[in-house]
């Protein structure tokens, strides 16, 4: 599932549901905000920490059920862009259920990956476009 639409709509709690209900029946679940997930990549160069980034991103890759939560919300760059791109299509290959939250739409999120050189952000949104069913949630921000 790609959800999208205006802050406080519904999407992540939509995706915890699921991502529970995963839980029950026994799948494994990651769910990760993109720019908490990208921290998480990125604290790996270190490695005098232990864990590898090939090995962190194999686990990210291989987890039954991946949410992907406010897609679009971290700092784009070459280095993002690539390795969004690598999670999504190993997960689009594989064909493991994704769901990704994001306030942009496709174009903005394609726009924004993409950067000034790159059509990484374009080969990203294929994908997702290929993988998830695309819902708009059109509801008022529930929080205010």
């Amino acid at each position: 599932m790609f959800l999208t639409g205006r802050c406080g709509c519904g999407k992540t709690m939509l995706s915890a549901i699921v991502a529970n209900e995963s839980i029950k029946r026994g799948r494994s679940v990651l769910f990760a905000t993109v720019p908490r997930l990208l921290s998480d990549i990125k604290a790996t160069f270190d490695e005098a920490k232990g864990e590898s980034t090939l090995s962190v991103l194999k686990s990210i890759e291989s987890v039954d059920v991946l949410v992907l939560d406010d897609l679009g919300t971290e700092k784009a760059s070459e280095w993002v862009a690539e390795t969004l791109f690598s999670i999504i299509n190993e997960r689009y290959h594989e064909q493991r259920q994704t769901i990704i939250t994001s306030n942009y739409t496709a174009e903005r999120l394609e726009s924004n990956l993409n950067g000034d050189y790159s059509e990484t952000g374009t080969r990203i949104l294929s994908r997702l476009r290929s993988m998830c069913k695309h819902v708009e949630i059109t509801d008022d921000d529930w929080r205010m």
